[in-house]
């Protein structure tokens, strides 16, 4: 997805203010890669998302993933993988209730926990197998 209109002015705005850096700044720091680009690269991922979602992160992702060196794109594509299931099994687990109740002491907690859910109890395969 390329930039359209004045999204590129409006993606270096918001990283400028919120990042304190423009995507010329950061281009150099992408080349470099290691884990302080790759943090970096998160960072701005977030901070578009949060400015117009998928609408200024996608051409974003698309103009700097590639300018990262292999390994940094390999470790920020695990990170996102992570996120991705981390979210999915926090929408599958059972709403919390409010604490507990009067009279409820550890033994009682511990009875009403959900029980954890082992790779093979999950319906999708871990990573690697």
């Amino acid at each position: 997805m390329p930039w359209f209109g004045n999204q590129h002015d409006l993606a270096d705005a918001a990283l400028q203010r919120n990042i304190g850096l423009t995507m010329k700044e950061l281009g150099p720091l992408f080349r470099q890669g290691g884990d302080p680009a790759e943090l970096k690269f998160m960072e701005c991922c977030h901070c578009l998302w949060k400015v117009d979602g998928a609408q200024l992160m996608e051409p974003f992702i698309e103009t700097y993933f590639h300018t990262l060196p292999e390994a940094s794109r390999n470790v920020l594509f695990q990170r996102m993988v992570t996120i991705v299931y981390v979210a999915q099994d926090e929408e599958t687990k059972p709403a919390k209730s409010r604490g507990p109740k009067a009279g409820d002491g550890p033994a009682k907690r511990r009875e009403k926990a959900a029980p954890t859910r082992t790779w093979a109890q999950r319906s999708e395969p871990p990573i690697g197998r």
